[in-house]
């Protein structure tokens, strides 16, 4: 059953506190650019499901939606941080990822990593190469900008490589035992994708990517 949800605006003044920043150097700027371009945007709810929220809205200068996902999980905040950037787990829960490999650590709270996302036949799987970027503010939240980096990888045979891409989590603590995750991506997946899958793709990805996450935490 859909229900109605009230969602705030996150403002640029509130993202500055929430990277607790005031002078930027590049890779900071470029995170809170992610996180401008896409918290200013009107969403479109979706679905409200299992105690999952999700929305879409359209992106710039692209033909596919991009989406945002909601999810509280009983477990406390270091834990589901830790799990997200568990690169080596995300086949575990992260939807249709079939392959997840670490590449490089650039700065301590950076890491590239590559993936290989499954789609059903007679679509090409395709693969990303994303930066990884994460801040924490002076309350507790931490945010991990994700970008696309296309061009830091080999092509590898028989995958079509997604050229654009930004999102972010958003992992707020709420008490010790209990997190807030909000998930927003952005892609051109390159290729031909049929308008049925790519409409289906941003609520099931969202969806099952915040479920499976948080029944794998909760099962700990």
């Amino acid at each position: 059953m859909i229900k109605a949800i009230l969602t705030p605006s996150i403002t640029v003044i509130a993202i500055f506190s929430l990277l607790g920043l005031s002078s930027l150097p590049a890779v900071a700027a470029n995170a809170l650019k992610i996180l401008q371009a896409n918290t200013a945007t009107e969403w479109d709810r979706q679905l409200d499901d299992k105690g999952i929220q999700i929305w879409i809205a359209s992106a710039q200068d692209s033909n596919f939606k991009k989406f945002k996902g909601n999810v509280q999980i009983e477990a406390p905040i270091n834990e589901v941080v830790s799990l997200i950037q568990d690169t080596e787990q995300l086949p575990d829960w992260y939807y249709n990822t079939v392959t997840a490999k670490r590449l490089k650590t650039p700065e301590p709270n950076q890491l590239l990593k590559y993936t290989v996302t499954k789609t059903p036949w007679p679509v090409t799987n395709r693969d990303s190469v994303v930066m990884g970027t994460k801040t924490i503010s002076e309350n507790g939240t931490v945010t991990i900008t994700l970008e696309g980096r296309p061009d830091e990888y080999p092509l590898q045979e028989n995958l079509i490589r997604v050229q654009k891409l930004t999102g972010y989590w958003i992992i707020t603590p709420i008490t010790p035992s209990r997190t807030q995750v909000e998930f927003m991506l952005a892609a051109e997946p390159g290729g031909e994708i049929p308008s049925w899958l790519a409409n289906s793709m941003v609520i099931d990805m969202p969806f099952y990517t915040l479920r499976n996450l948080r029944k794998k935490l909760e099962s700990n």
